[in-house]
């Protein structure tokens, strides 16, 4: 479920990648970083999934991700707003 939160996340980062909106200095670098970080995450996940069932601080950390993974997506999703 979070993977599949985050891949969805790094979906609309490389469509804003995509666009050719005009977007203030720096904001496509910043985009970029964000794809990167999210692609590492999402990695760990992958790996993490398998062992949450076993330890606790795996699964804790895993809800913070999705936490964050939900905040990403409302923040993107406000930034598409304003660009177009």
């Amino acid at each position: 479920m979070v993977e599949a939160l985050v891949r969805f996340c790094l979906n609309k980062v490389d469509s804003l990648l995509r666009e050719q909106v005009k977007q203030p200095k720096g904001v496509k670098e910043d985009i970029r970083e964000l794809r990167n970080e999210l692609d590492s995450i999402r990695a760990f996940l992958k790996e993490a999934d398998s062992r949450k069932e076993s330890d606790k601080g795996v699964k804790a950390w895993m809800e913070q991700v999705r936490d964050v993974a939900f905040d990403i997506e409302d923040i993107l999703d406000e930034f598409v707003l304003e660009v177009k």
